[in-house]
């Protein structure tokens, strides 16, 4: 099993407007403390903080297509295997999530 040195804490915190009857964005800024250092090999990071941009567009009453992204700067950490010993380190890493979504609601 994994077991971890400290707590993990996140903050997210957003800002949505309405720009048209159709149209909404939004936009995220985040902090993750990571669950401490060194970490395990299957999360090779010492938490992140993180930027994102969304958008929804409702393209009929039912219809609604969205999308968004969301950017983070990932923390240094070095990572170990289940005999604690320390096999690689990682720095000066980032990451980007997208994602795409169309929906469906019946009224």
């Amino acid at each position: 099993m994994v077991s971890y040195d400290d707590d993990q804490w996140q903050v997210e915190l957003g800002l949505a407007k309405r720009l048209a009857p159709a149209l909404a964005v939004s936009g995220t800024v985040g902090w993750d403390s990571g669950a401490g250092n060194p970490v395990t090999s299957l999360g090779p990071t010492e938490g992140y903080y993180s930027a994102g941009l969304g958008a929804k567009y409702n393209v009929t009453e039912n219809w609604a297509i969205s999308a968004g992204g969301k950017y983070l700067w990932l923390g240094d950490a070095e990572g170990q295997i289940p005999s604690k010993t320390v096999v690689s380190d990682f720095e000066s890493n980032d990451g980007f999530v997208l994602g795409v979504k169309v929906s469906y609601q019946a009224q």
